[in-house]
């Protein structure tokens, strides 16, 4: 349980650095363009992309998460 505890922790951390990012983006930076946007949608993807990935997250939720997976950074592979 130890190794989980610490894949868990680390998907948890850097899921928040990336939101923390997108929420920066989105707030903070004038004017936009489009390589802030797509900077600020690989962070979300990201995020999502930790999270979903996790350990003991069902399997019953891929029909939702696999296509929002295949436009991240990973894409379909």
């Amino acid at each position: 349980m130890g190794i989980i505890a610490l894949d868990l922790g680390l998907r948890g951390a850097s899921a928040g650095l990336f939101l923390m990012l997108l929420v920066v983006v989105l707030v903070r930076v004038r004017p936009f363009s489009s390589n802030k946007l797509l900077g600020a949608a690989m962070a979300a993807s990201g995020a999502f992309f930790a999270i979903a990935t996790a350990p003991y997250v069902p399997k019953t939720t891929q029909w939702w998460t696999l296509p929002i997976l295949a436009l991240g950074p990973g894409g379909l592979r």
